[in-house]
């Protein structure tokens, strides 16, 4: 079995991996494959090619928003602060349950915890990724204040900035899944999806 652990901030990790899970099997027919994540079954059941088995957890805390444009900054190093407290607690309470499912690998898309736990529980991890959460924070005000510690998880045990670009990878990441990337078949044809939302083949909506 592998495991994915999938930010469940926006859209965009949950499709990813989900192209994923489909190309690796495509490869291994049947391979059984546990998802944990807080994004909504919905952007995942109907998608997989296969049946997956489901399990809701919050595996990191992406961005508050204010709205749909507008990041909370402040409010996002809180609640990323407070979640990695105790990030090497809840590993070893992950490491337990991947040990229970017999998962023999872990796949993070892009949740530090995912590779905490799997080092805790003495598997191999593949990262799956364009940025890393730290990323993200370290351009909000008093992210050295009130975040300083996330460091600790997402570089010098997660990944260097400067490790990504030459290929060596820190103890909690073997290996970065970037090349070649697997690429999502339409299912719908182009002129039903223009038929349905009532436009003419070649017409520009914007």
């Amino acid at each position: 079995m592998i495991a994915f652990y999938i930010s469940g901030h926006g859209f965009g990790h949950a499709s990813r991996s989900v192209t994923v899970i489909n190309a690796l099997r495509e490869r291994r027919p049947g391979l059984p494959v546990l998802v944990c994540t807080n994004a909504p079954p919905t952007l995942i059941t109907p998608s997989v090619t296969e049946p997956v088995t489901l399990r809701a957890l919050e595996c990191d805390t992406g961005l508050a928003q204010i709205d749909s444009l507008r990041a909370d900054e402040a409010g996002s190093l809180r609640r990323a602060a407070a979640f990695h407290a105790d990030l090497p607690d809840k590993a070893r309470r992950e490491a337990d349950v991947l040990r229970a499912y017999g998962v023999r690998l872990v796949v993070g898309d892009i949740p530090p915890l995912a590779f905490a736990a799997a080092a805790a529980a003495g598997l191999k991890s593949v990262a799956v990724a364009n940025f890393t959460w730290d990323w993200i924070y370290e351009g909000f005000p008093e992210y050295d204040v009130l975040i300083a510690g996330m460091r600790r998880y997402t570089r010098s045990e997660f990944i260097e900035p400067e490790v990504l670009r030459t290929g060596e990878w820190g103890p909690y990441l073997d290996r970065l899944l970037a090349k070649p990337a697997p690429i999502e078949r339409p299912r719908v044809d182009g002129a039903d999806v223009a038929a349905e939302m009532i436009l003419e083949v070649g017409e520009l909506t914007l």
